[in-house]
């Protein structure tokens, strides 16, 4: 969140299996620009959303559950999407549908699913490798040209444990970030983190350039 640190998602997932803990993966800060292998790591669950690099927008939230494990957990919270026959409209008791569906409460909102469809359909098409390869050259060019321009990068080099945000810190990092965003280079703050420039496959060099070559005029003049 802070760094764009990827752990190591695989070492953890088998260490929770050899002491009987269920590891439930946060996976919002890396799908759609880290390749995601859950079943090969061994994770039991995942959970995360479309607003970030899958490109789908707010409101649509997602679960993968491992088959594996699935159909021994009870939900907590449940509604009448979670039945085995929702349009039953049975009474009593829900019958709990089998896998992920279980986990489903009720009626889900409709418009932020169909709107996120797009992004997800361009991020199949172009391909989760292809993706991965695009930020690392994006990301190693916009670290570069902000340490050559003087500014303190706290993301990792290594493309190992490297996501697609880079954070470039400064002790004026809120009030540059806001004059960024005045001047339409899109970023964020965040507190310990400094401003977060995250490029996608789609950005260019120049777009990188221009960002940190604006940030060092308005931080240095």
């Amino acid at each position: 969140f802070r760094s764009a640190f990827v752990q190591d998602a695989e070492a953890i997932a088998k260490r929770c299996r050899e002491v009987g803990a269920i590891m439930l993966l946060d996976v919002y800060q890396s799908t759609g620009v880290v390749p995601l292998e859950l079943e090969a790591w061994g994770v039991h669950a995942a959970v995360g959303g479309s607003v970030k690099w899958l490109c789908g927008g707010p409101g649509a939230g997602y679960l993968w559950v491992h088959p594996e494990i699935a159909d021994t957990l009870e939900p907590t919270f449940t509604g009448w999407q979670a039945d085995e026959e929702p349009f039953a409209f049975r009474p009593g008791p829900i019958r709990h549908a089998k896998g992920a569906w279980r986990f489903l409460t009720g009626t889900p909102n409709i418009p932020a699913l169909y709107s996120c469809r797009a992004g997800y359909r361009i991020m199949a098409g172009v391909g989760a490798q292809r993706i991965r390869e695009r930020s690392l050259a994006l990301t190693d060019h916009l670290m570069n040209a902000a340490e050559g321009a003087g500014f303190e990068v706290r993301t990792p080099r290594d493309p190992k444990h490297r996501g697609g945000t880079v954070s470039v810190w400064h002790p004026e990092a809120e009030r540059l970030s806001r004059e960024l965003i005045a001047r339409e280079i899109v970023c964020d703050y965040r507190p310990s983190a400094g401003i977060r420039l995250s490029p996608h496959f789609y950005n260019t060099e120049a777009e990188c350039d221009h960002a940190i070559a604006t940030l060092k005029k308005l931080a240095f003049g």
